[in-house]
């Protein structure tokens, strides 16, 4: 996917938020797409940014200790951070067809094309058909529309213009505008 570079404040939020920082980032399409989950930790006693194999970052570098996940230095004049990007684990209800289709990773990939990626299988879709939607069709209810009708709803008069507004929008059915 291509990247961008965005010059200028940016605020870091997501489930928590973080703050805000102003800076020169390089942002790809997919943070725009898809939740991400967002941490940070202080590094104690003022030291310095660290990965799990000891090498040293300072501020706004960032790197991957292998595990799905993007490490951020921020250093700020209170202390020092560590904010991790990482993946957000899918519910159950974002999957609309569970026996065909699965969460999967890319285990191979970076950070964030490494995050669960919802995955179909390819089958025989050809049982499944879709109907048009009716044409001419009341939005609220039956009773609603029958008692706006009673009414002289579906009549454009001065004195029940507002209840016309209505039933053009709701009753079309009813009142046999189509």
């Amino acid at each position: 996917m291509p990247s961008t570079m965005y010059r200028g404040c940016a605020i870091v939020a997501s489930y928590i938020l973080l703050g805000a920082y102003c800076t020169h980032v390089a942002l790809d399409e997919y943070w725009f797409t898809s939740a991400r989950v967002l941490s940070k930790e202080k590094v104690e006693n003022g030291g310095d940014c660290t990965d799990v194999h000891g090498n040293t970052y300072s501020h706004l570098q960032s790197w991957s200790n292998g595990d799905c996940s993007n490490y951020t230095c921020f250093q700020a004049s209170s202390a020092n951070f560590i904010i991790k990007s990482s993946c957000r684990e899918p519910l159950e209800s974002e999957n609309p067809d569970s026996q065909n289709c699965v969460f999967a990773t890319d285990d191979a990939a970076d950070y964030p094309h490494c995050c669960p990626v919802l995955d179909c299988a390819d089958g025989d879709y050809s049982q499944y058909t879709t109907t048009p939607a009716p044409s001419c069709y009341d939005k609220a209810s039956n009773l609603s529309c029958t008692v706006w009708k009673s009414l002289n709803g579906c009549d454009l008069q001065d004195d029940t213009y507002e209840l016309f507004n209505l039933t053009w929008v709701y009753c079309q059915q009813t009142c046999e505008f189509c």
